[in-house]
């Protein structure tokens, strides 16, 4: 454990640059999900979901054959969320075929962002 105020700010550095090299690292550690039973949770994705998350980070286009119901849009809302906060001004554009589905999104990526701890956030 840091035992003097360098040491912390060294600490808090260096796990803001982890997060911000790493989306996987980020969601691992940092983002928090409402689950509809359990409430609020960690998230701890399954195997295809980091894959999946590295997809979206290496690649510019991805078309990907998944079922329903497997956390493709809690992945991207976590994905969205990262690059809004460690890309500075850039535009995430959230498209859907309802305005509820939207609105949707939009509260998953509002409260993975809320929930970060203050050194993480932007």
């Amino acid at each position: 454990m840091p035992k003097n105020s360098k040491q912390i700010k060294d600490a808090i550095r260096d796990e803001y640059v982890k997060c911000a090299l790493d989306p996987v690292y980020f969601m691992k550690e940092y983002c928090y999900i409402q689950h509809p039973v359990k409430g609020k949770l960690l998230f701890d994705p399954f195997a295809y979901q980091s894959r999946l998350l590295e997809s979206y980070h290496n690649h510019r286009f991805n078309v990907n054959m998944l079922p329903r119901q497997t956390g493709k849009t809690t992945t991207a809302a976590i994905y969205l969320a990262w690059y809004a906060m460690f890309h500075p001004d850039q535009t995430v554009l959230i498209a859907a075929h309802k305005y509820t589905g939207a609105q949707e999104i939009m509260q998953r990526i509002r409260y993975v962002y809320e929930l970060c701890p203050d050194h993480i956030r932007a």
